[in-house]
């Protein structure tokens, strides 16, 4: 069994999604990403499945958004982890009304390595934040290469390796299409009595200042 109880107790930070994160102490390849993603909270669905996403790619910088994206997510620094956690948070806050989970879960890495694996981390840091129970319920079987959006499409399939049996926050970094959040609910909600899917990055890119 893989869950504790987020312990961090951090208190609200009062970022709102915008430039606020680049001027903390993230590296410049970091800072690019939140200086150049757009801030787009919105509400996105596939096959019956509904999820929010954050941010979206700049079209007119998106090869480099994915190129710096891959090059972070190496090895995340525990202050990119947070200010992803609180662009999550801030979207949340600002698409809902209260808080209506009590369980946070991962969408699982296939690719990136066990401890480098950006949706885990700020799945964590997310419960740790709001102070929700961190489950990684989810499994998937490990994947040649490097983690890449263009290439998440032939990642193998999940596995529920545990139930959840509270309302469940289901988290990912990026969902290109939404299928890997698709396929998280959809076994989630065996157990679950309630879900809720949300990506950092989501939906195609758009090419507008925030």
């Amino acid at each position: 069994m893989t869950k504790r109880q987020a312990g961090l107790h951090e208190g609200p930070s009062g970022f709102a999604g915008s430039d606020g994160a680049a001027n903390a102490t993230l590296d410049p390849t970091e800072a690019f990403l939140f200086r150049t993603l757009v801030w787009r909270p919105t509400l996105l669905s596939r096959n019956g499945v509904s999820y929010i996403s954050v941010r979206r790619w700049r079209s007119s910088v998106k090869d480099y958004q994915i190129d710096a994206l891959r090059q972070v997510k190496k090895s995340p620094s525990a202050q990119f982890v947070a200010a992803c956690a609180r662009d999550v948070i801030a979207g949340l806050d600002g698409m809902i009304a209260g808080q209506l989970y009590t369980h946070v879960v991962p969408v699982p890495c296939s690719r990136s390595a066990p401890d480098a694996c950006l949706s885990v981390l700020l799945a964590e840091k997310l419960a740790a934040r709001v102070r929700l129970t961190f489950v990684e319920a989810l499994a998937a079987e490990r994947a040649e290469g490097a983690s890449h959006p263009r290439k998440n499409a032939d990642r193998p399939a999940m596995t529920l390796r545990e139930a959840v049996s509270g309302p469940t926050l289901l988290v990912d970094d990026v969902a290109t299409s939404g299928r890997h959040l698709e396929e998280g609910a959809r076994l989630l909600r065996q157990s679950a009595p309630a879900l809720l899917a949300v990506a950092w990055i989501g939906g195609g890119a758009v090419d507008e200042q925030e």
